[in-house]
């Protein structure tokens, strides 16, 4: 079962057609493609599909065989997606909100403009992810109805809303940080088994005012520390999309999975395995 049209197919495309390959004709199988991305990779792996990539792995979970020459992490070549389609698939997976909605039905929803959202449409229908049709005067998106799958087809488009980073320390018990989603690590840690670290990290929209009121409620630090909290400063509110402690998965998916440590990286898997799609 080979693959070389542009773009990938979503590991659970792939595990369907494998399980309907073994089934039909009564024989193993595996398969195969020139390039995939680290997600869809593990993704594969977790499903114990077989597959080659050639010069770089041949996974054969059945004979106990995993031989990496080297693991080629594909370049995105696509374009990503702008912030507003961003928010909007993200809502649209939480809040299992498919479809079919309107720009202005969806703009009322993400505090957008009807033309913002119209925009996010033409990116959407662009990307081949969902349907847009014209009822009259309005124009209907329907988004995949499996969450799980919007959200592979989509991952390759997103980015991390992270922008900067900002090390402070509380100069009073009760301070206005407390408010503010948890984030990054300590997030993380919530979500997996992996150890927090000793300072907080939490996120807020990216705002400049918290600056001005540095020596009055914190002080700003050059490195983190005990009892210090990490502020993440995000392009989008991480409140808005937030239904916890800590902000939503898929964000925090994003802020960290550009992270080498292995260690978060299996974290990373955890937390997504463990969410209720």
């Amino acid at each position: 079962m080979s693959h070389k049209a542009p773009g990938e197919k979503t590991p659970a495309a792939i595990q369907k057609h494998y399980e309907a390959v073994i089934k039909n004709r009564k024989e193993a199988g595996l398969y195969l493609c020139d390039t995939i991305t680290a997600y869809n990779r593990k993704r594969l792996i977790d499903h114990k599909v077989p597959f080659v990539i050639p010069g770089s792995q041949l996974y054969l979970p059945d004979l106990g065989i995993d031989l990496r020459e080297h693991f080629r992490q594909v370049r995105q070549s696509r374009v990503q997606f702008s912030l507003s389609t961003q928010v909007l698939i993200l809502y649209s997976i939480i809040n299992r909100y498919l479809g079919p909605f309107t720009p202005a039905g969806m703009a009322g929803k993400l505090g957008y403009s009807s033309m913002t959202m119209s925009r996010a449409f033409d990116e959407l229908e662009m990307a081949g992810i969902g349907k847009v049709k014209t009822g009259g005067r309005e124009r209907l998106l329907t988004l995949p109805a499996d969450p799980r799958e919007l959200w592979e087809l989509a991952l390759p488009y997103l980015k991390s809303p992270l922008r900067r980073i900002l090390y402070v320390r509380p100069l009073h018990k009760r301070h206005v940080f407390e408010k503010m989603p948890l984030a990054g690590l300590t997030a993380l840690a919530m979500h997996s088994m992996i150890a927090g670290p000793e300072y907080q990290v939490r996120a807020a929209r990216n705002d400049t005012r918290f600056i001005n009121n540095n020596g009055i409620e914190y002080e700003i630090i050059p490195l983190p520390e005990p009892g210090a909290i990490e502020l993440q400063f995000w392009s989008y509110s991480p409140g808005f999309l937030s239904t916890g402690e800590t902000v939503d998965v898929f964000s925090l998916y994003l802020t960290l999975s550009g992270e080498t440590d292995e260690r978060i990286q299996k974290a990373l898997s955890e937390m997504m395995a463990g969410y209720k799609w």
